[in-house]
């Protein structure tokens, strides 16, 4: 919003002023609590209202039941208003305890980091033999490297709120260092085993002979002959232990925050940001299919650190692909560099969808669509491991990531 003008003017962006997002947690919760008991107190009137109506029904049947009608209408309109009120001054700092208040560029800073030194801990596993390789043998013992990118958010929201990553930096790597403890343990055991040896020894023996006068004779010679034995031997046998300890982030997340910030914190995983911007682009939820996420990792097919544009999603070939909002179809094609079959769509603010993979695409360049509208099916064309759709999601050009801002319910 900062870098382009033209974006606040969209209903969405003022939906995410800061002013609203800054409010203050406890405010919130005292506010809705507020509310609560005075949604009490009203339904406490209507029920008293509704006793005196019935009393007074039973001694006037006909005119008192036109006056309590207009009373309790009168009181429900009173209630209602009431209510409305409450609601109304707590709407804003709602907003704020549900969404996540940083930019959604810090956003996707922050959770790139952390998928940045997991991929690292997970190269440096994979060239252990390579970087030591005086072992007769590895021995691995490796626990779970990942994490809920939505608690690296919530976590950080309610501890900072409106963050910057420069401010939440240090954080994210005091989190890894907690989760993760790598041991190289050198190990060196003496064994046995059968040797064949082959060894040398002399012996005698006696032959016979002719002279020349035809005589014969016994001679005596010595000659020299090998063997083989068996022997056990022992000898070192060098073992490199590789053990990595893993602790789950929302183990190491739960000590790090107060009573405030953890009600905060749950408060922000059940509504997972509030930042949805972005239509769904399947008929079904699709939280679960997320294969692989945005930020680096180990590349499925070239096994080295590559930065991930997008979410992978799996999903049947020939799955329905839809339109995350009304716009324009900007490109179709073969795209050669490992998308296989995309087509990206824009809107009016500078939004960009690029789906990838696809199987089979039913638009062309210059084509108006509708939120909703079957644009492409699910393919695995290009450099792919499986049928899936590869999402990306731009503002202006900048890649952000689609799993805070893109729709999952129905």
């Amino acid at each position: 919003m900062r870098d382009n003008p033209k974006l606040k003017s969209n209903p969405i962006s003022r939906f995410m002023q800061k002013r609203a997002i800054k409010r203050n947690y406890a405010k919130d919760l005292r506010k809705a609590k507020n509310a609560a008991q005075t949604a009490k107190k009203s339904a406490g009137m209507v029920a008293k209202a509704g006793k005196i109506v019935t009393a007074l029904i039973r001694k006037n049947p006909v005119f008192l039941v036109k006056l309590g009608l207009i009373a309790l209408i009168f009181f429900l309109i009173m209630s209602l208003f009431t209510m409305c009120m409450a609601m109304f001054s707590g709407g804003s700092a709602f907003i704020g305890a549900v969404t996540y208040p940083a930019e959604a560029e810090d956003i996707t800073d922050a959770s790139v980091l952390m998928t940045e030194l997991e991929t690292d801990l997970r190269i440096y596993i994979l060239e252990i033999e390579e970087n030591y390789p005086d072992f007769d043998e590895y021995r691995y013992n490796i626990g779970n490297i990942g994490h809920n990118p939505f608690e690296l958010i919530a976590f950080l929201s309610a501890l900072y709120h409106d963050f910057t990553f420069a401010e939440v930096e240090a954080t994210i790597r005091a989190v890894f260092d907690a989760m993760y403890t790598l041991e190289l343990e050198e190990v060196v055991e003496i064994r046995e085993r059968e040797e064949e040896r082959t060894g040398t020894g002399t012996g005698t023996g006696t032959g016979t002979g002719v002279d020349e006068e035809g005589n014969t004779y016994t001679y005596t010679y010595s000659y020299t002959y090998t063997y083989t034995y068996t022997v056990i031997v022992q000898y070192e046998w060098h073992i490199l232990y590789v053990n990595l300890t893993s602790t789950p982030m929302s183990g190491v997340i739960a000590g790090m925050m107060d009573e405030e910030q953890t009600q905060h914190f749950n408060v922000m995983m059940q509504s997972h940001g509030a930042r949805q911007f972005v239509g769904n682009p399947f008929e079904f939820n699709w939280m679960p299919n997320v294969t692989s996420h945005f930020g680096y990792r180990v590349h499925p097919i070239y096994e080295d650190k590559r930065f991930h544009w997008g979410i992978d999603i799996s999903a049947p070939t020939e799955t329905p692909l839809l339109a995350t909002f009304d716009g324009v179809v900007v490109y179709v094609g073969y795209h050669p560099t490992g998308y296989g079959n995309i087509v990206v769509i824009e809107n009016e603010d500078g939004v960009q969808a690029r789906f990838a993979h696809c199987h089979e695409i039913f638009v062309f360049v210059g084509q108006e669509v509708e939120r909703g509208e079957i644009i492409a099916s699910v393919g695995s064309t290009g450099a792919s491991t499986g049928p899936h759709l590869h999402l990306e999601i731009a503002v202006n050009g900048v890649r952000i990531n689609p799993l805070f801002f893109v729709e999952f319910r129905l």
